[in-house]
């Protein structure tokens, strides 16, 4: 065998950097096979994969795990970075103790400096949105939007013929006592 590699993905928060390692560790990879972990925001998954068969495609492995986590559910939300360069900076004056510190943290900061900062969904070099590119690639290519409502229902309704079925069963590990996926709606229509 050639190597195994992991690409695992991250979409926004996560206590490690590298996600992929964790997730391979804890689910008892040995610890010598590498791992990597993708973050390109919605396509992470997809590129995971990509990058997987590529390896497989130019001899550089034999198996590839790759998996996806969203952390959308729990966004990370940021310092400003005036508040983020007080924070750094906080590390020269601590010998001075707590009225150094005070002092360091409050001077030349503005209220609006103390408020939180949600991360940005928009593509920071063109601004634009998902819903915008997808729009955009929907009528470069010529899928309306009633195709893509017919394979959104398709999907719900394959979904759910699957579990149904027990296709999934030695492909879904339980969560929270359950194997079904979030959100599937078998039962939903175009109407709806």
């Amino acid at each position: 065998m050639r190597g195994i590699y992991r690409y695992g993905t991250v979409i926004q928060e996560s206590r490690t950097s590298n996600i992929a390692r964790e997730a391979a560790i804890n689910s008892g990879v040995p610890n010598h096979v590498p791992s990597h972990t993708v973050t390109q925001a919605c396509i992470s998954s997809n590129q995971a994969i990509t990058t997987a068969a590529e390896k497989i495609m130019a001899g550089q492995a034999d198996i590839v795990l790759c998996g996806g986590c969203e952390t959308f559910s729990d966004v990370p939300i940021r310092f400003s970075k005036p508040m983020r360069t007080k924070f750094l900076g906080l590390q020269k004056v601590m010998k001075g103790g707590p009225m150094a510190m005070a002092s360091h943290m409050l001077k030349g900061l503005k209220l609006k400096d103390l408020a939180p900062e949600a991360p940005s969904i928009a593509n920071y070099t063109t601004g634009e949105v998902m819903g915008h590119s997808a729009d955009r690639l929907a009528t470069r290519f010529g899928v309306s939007r009633a195709d893509q409502d017919a394979f959104a229902l398709r999907s719900h309704h394959n979904a759910a013929a699957a579990h149904a079925s027990g296709a999934y069963d030695c492909e879904i590990t339980a969560a929270h006592g359950t194997t079904l996926e979030n959100n599937v709606k078998g039962d939903t229509s175009l109407e709806k």
